[in-house]
């Protein structure tokens, strides 16, 4: 990450490791960015993939919120989405998509009002 890097950017290369499988990679690059943009939204949401704590904070010292619905729903996904990144709130899925970069920039354009989990449907 260069010296003038735009959090934007690194967020998309981030996206791109990952569309890659190169998670070691994706996690390291995102734990610089999170120290080099700690308030920058899109820094702090694609670090929730990587927490090692197990929780995604919505806020200063906000922990995330219960995510039984989600979990449940993921036990038995419908076929459509076999394949698929989906993004679900509660029991709901707000959207799906082939790559975990088109979700994204899918969810980024719908400018949710709290954080989905995203998770890949195998």
């Amino acid at each position: 990450m260069s010296v003038d890097a735009d959090p934007d950017d690194v967020v998309d290369e981030i996206l791109a490791l990952l569309s890659e499988e190169r998670y070691p990679s994706a996690r390291r690059l995102a734990a610089r960015a999170r120290a080099r943009f700690p308030d920058h939204a899109r820094v702090r949401n694609i670090w929730t993939i990587f927490d090692t704590q197990g929780k995604a904070t919505l806020g200063p010292e906000a922990s995330e919120p219960p995510r039984e619905e989600e979990f449940e729903w993921l036990r038995h996904p419908p076929a459509s989405v076999r394949g698929k990144w989906v993004a679900l709130f509660g029991s709901e899925m707000i959207d799906a998509a082939e790559t975990l970069i088109d979700l994204e920039r899918s969810l980024r354009v719908k400018k949710l009002a709290k954080s989905a989990l995203v998770h890949y449907v195998d």
